[in-house]
């Protein structure tokens, strides 16, 4: 990831780029250090795989993909795969619901 092309969120140092190439799968070294736990349960993700999901201001519930519009987005935020499928099925199951 080149600094030109990304730019930092607030809370968290995870870098947001072009649709194309968002960082949803990651292995949990490629995080920095203080970032290696999940969002939702707080386990140590060192171990393992990481899948990081966007934050949407406006439901305040968290997603994967391009459903976040960029002046939305509060940020990219890591997670287990536990606990990003329940997130994801949650936002789907809130979307439903409107």
């Amino acid at each position: 990831m080149s600094a030109a092309d990304s730019r930092l969120y607030p809370g968290s140092e995870c870098q947001r780029q072009d649709d194309a190439s968002k960082p949803w799968n990651m292995a949990a070294y490629q995080l920095p250090t203080r970032e290696r736990y999940c969002t939702c349960c707080d386990r140590d993700l060192s171990g393992g795989a990481v899948r990081m999901l966007e934050l949407d201001q406006r439901t305040d519930t968290y997603h994967d993909f391009s459903d976040v519009p960029e002046a939305n987005s509060q940020g990219w935020f890591p997670f287990g795969l536990t606990c990003a499928r329940k997130k994801i099925k949650e936002a789907k199951a809130a979307r439903a619901n409107r």
